[in-house]
């Protein structure tokens, strides 16, 4: 494997895109699945120690979103996305009602909300603040991290389902 030049510029600037991401959020906003990738590149692929780097920025740009929405009024769906896999696949999701049709709220059809976490996840998060499901598709599988919140109006109904 090829040594990878410029780690600490380059986790200077993921972090630096994590504190200045701007959802721009005004009443009449909406989100359609819109998603922010943080290692495009799949870089965490190359260690374990690289991947919960990245995980860590994804779980703040989710707490910075969070804080952004706190005072949009609609309701809202916002969640991580890990993909076990590939980590350029990696992506923090915001959703809402959109012109476009899309469903809303996502009804994370074919999650397991009651899970296990693999080792590489378990000292990452905080497993209290966050609904943690995990799925399986023909890509692979990941987990998904929903912070709980009043604004996810979804989260109570599918884990009261359990």
């Amino acid at each position: 494997m090829k040594k990878i030049r410029g780690k600490r510029r380059y986790f200077r600037e993921l972090w630096r895109t994590v504190q200045n991401t701007d959802l721009d959020v005004r009443d009449s906003s909406w989100y359609d699945y819109k998603h922010f990738h943080l290692d495009f590149y799949g870089l965490g692929n190359y260690s374990a120690k690289m991947r919960k780097v990245h995980i860590k920025a994804h779980m703040s740009l989710c707490d910075s979103f969070l804080k952004q929405l706190s005072t949009y009024e609609n309701p809202y769906q916002c969640w991580v996305v890990i993909d076990m896999n590939d980590a350029g696949a990696d992506a923090v999701y915001i959703h809402t009602e959109n012109p476009n049709s899309t469903p809303f709220p996502n009804e994370f059809e074919g999650v397991n909300w009651d899970c296990e976490l693999p080792e590489i996840l378990t000292n990452i998060l905080n497993e209290n603040r966050y609904y943690i499901g995990h799925f399986k598709s023909e890509f692979g599988e990941a987990y998904i991290f929903q912070p709980k919140s009043k604004h996810f109006p979804k989260a109570e109904f599918l884990l009261s389902d359990i």
